[in-house]
């Protein structure tokens, strides 16, 4: 029997139960569909992780205060102290931070706001593309080192805020008050997209130093990030700040104190971040891999009740001079097309199913990977291939003369 004739036949008999040929390979379906979305969520993440840290570089350290339990005392790095790290040789600048909720006035209209405190832009911030920036401001200017230095009482709002405060009047140049004390706005920040149900929008920013003595302490824990000369000394960079933090903190490590801070790169994180990222998509993979395995022995269990009610047509194909091998042929063939259309349909499904992803999930990106593809492919048929060849050598072996008899 040819191959062409092997392969009509397959589909003839294929054809008769189309209901119970779709059921079967229903599980190859939700498999490659699964292959599809993993390896789609798995190049997203990375993506986003590389997106994420694309603009923060690798010549940038996170500095942040470690509480210790059997230490409470232990004051965390304060506004001053983070200011201080840009005397250092190696450190060629800081951006410190801290943030709380407080209200905003104007007149008879109060407001919830983010009040954040920060160090003020440099040209580099000024100059980053918009996407990029977090000095992007629609009207006004942003507040100077001048301002930082002598704790002026200047303000930028977030576009709801400024909107909800003001209407339609122009907010630059007018007073507001933050928690009873008056700020002069000099700037709007440009709107940003909302995040999910939080607004991006309602915060207003001041100088980092006046936040610091007017609401949240000049020993509030702050949030700070260095940026080191270069790349190739950031190991040094880091011995060079975790020194003059231990000096002013008065840490002593050969007396057993541990340090109150911890120093960490961007790059660590992002190396952190892509970790989780492989974690997430080899825990979906292990999913893809039981629905295939599902899939798989649907595809053998159909074989062997097809085996079973064929029996006297394997009979009579023996008996007029059907091999071995033409019997193994034909419902090897079987089961390896059924496999491969589920492979087919679990592509096409998979492909669709990765907009609907993007709309609908918070969180989660998924980047059409095309090595994905072939991939699928290929699982699909091994699919068919290994869970086939027990029913197709079961059918082979039958004898001709006990097939013929059969009922």
């Amino acid at each position: 029997m040819s191959i062409w004739e092997t392969i009509r036949t397959a589909f003839e008999s294929l054809s008769h139960s189309k209901l119970r040929s779709f059921l079967t390979i229903l599980g190859v379906i939700i498999g490659v569909t699964a292959v599809i979305i993993v390896l789609a969520l798995g190049r997203g993440a990375t993506q986003s992780v590389q997106e994420r840290f694309r603009h923060l570089g690798s010549n940038q350290l996170d500095i942040t205060s470690r509480p210790l339990p059997n230490n409470p005392e232990r004051k965390p790095i304060t506004v001053e102290e983070a200011l201080g790290m840009e005397s250092l040789p190696l450190v060629e600048r800081v951006r410190v931070s801290l943030s709380g909720t407080r209200t905003a006035a104007n007149g008879w209209v109060k407001l919830d706001v983010n009040l954040v405190g920060t160090t003020a832009p440099t040209l580099k911030d000024l100059a980053q593309k918009q996407e990029d920036s977090d000095w992007s401001l629609a009207q006004g200017e942003p507040f100077t080192r001048q301002d930082v230095e002598y704790e002026s009482r200047v303000c930028i709002l977030g576009s709801t805020v400024a909107r909800q405060l003001f209407l339609d009047e122009d907010p630059v140049g007018q007073i507001i008050t933050i928690n009873g004390i008056p700020f002069l706005v000099i700037g709007v920040f440009d709107e940003k997209p909302m995040e999910g149900f939080v607004d991006p929008n309602k915060f207003i920013r001041i100088p980092i130093t006046t936040a610091a003595a007017e609401f949240f302490g000049r020993n509030a824990p702050v949030q700070v990030k260095a940026d080191i000369v270069s790349e190739e000394k950031l190991d040094d960079a880091i011995t060079e700040i975790a020194a003059y933090l231990r000096q002013v903190h008065e840490i002593d490590l050969a007396s057993g104190q541990e340090d109150d801070f911890t120093i960490r790169s961007f790059e660590e994180q992002a190396r952190a971040a892509m970790e989780s990222a492989k974690t997430f998509s080899s825990l979906l993979a292990g999913l893809a891999a039981v629905a295939l395995l599902v899939g798989g022995i649907g595809i053998m269990n159909i074989m062997l009740v097809s085996v079973s009610e064929r029996t006297r047509e394997i009979g009579i194909r023996k008996a007029v001079g059907a091999t071995h091998g033409d019997i193994v042929k034909q419902f090897l063939l079987e089961a390896t097309t059924l496999s491969l259309a589920g492979g087919i349909l679990g592509i096409a499904l998979g492909i669709g199913v990765i907009p609907v992803i993007n709309h609908y999930s918070q969180g989660l990106y998924a980047a059409f990977a095309w090595q994905s593809v072939p991939l699928a492919f290929t699982f699909s048929v091994l699919v068919g291939i290994v869970f086939g060849f027990y029913p197709a050598q079961r059918a082979s072996r039958l004898n001709p003369i006990e097939a013929l008899r059969h009922e």
